[in-house]
């Protein structure tokens, strides 16, 4: 599978090139070896490697975002049909 990415900065496009020639590495290893690092940050850690502390913590924050979603979902919406929004007493969509 190939990825496309254009780049139109010109500052960039020197940045890329020069850092290629210096390390003697095409373009795309560049980019490459730029995400790569970012993608060892410590925030990209797998489940496996992070403290149960740090999961807790995770999973307490997505419980409280859920929380605040609930709260901000009215009674309204609740009770909205949606299948009656997007079908029609045949079962068709509208």
């Amino acid at each position: 599978m190939a990825l496309t990415i254009t780049i139109t900065d010109p500052r960039t496009i020197a940045v890329i090139r020069a850092k290629a020639a210096e390390r003697g590495i095409s373009e795309s290893e560049v980019i490459e070896s730029a995400f790569a690092r970012d993608h060892d940050t410590p925030d990209r850690l797998s489940r496996a490697t992070r403290s149960p502390e740090d999961i807790a913590a995770r999973k307490a924050r997505a419980l409280e975002l859920l929380r605040d979603i609930h709260a901000a979902v009215t009674d309204d919406a609740r009770a909205f049909d949606h299948d009656a929004w997007l079908y029609d007493e045949h079962g068709l969509p509208r």
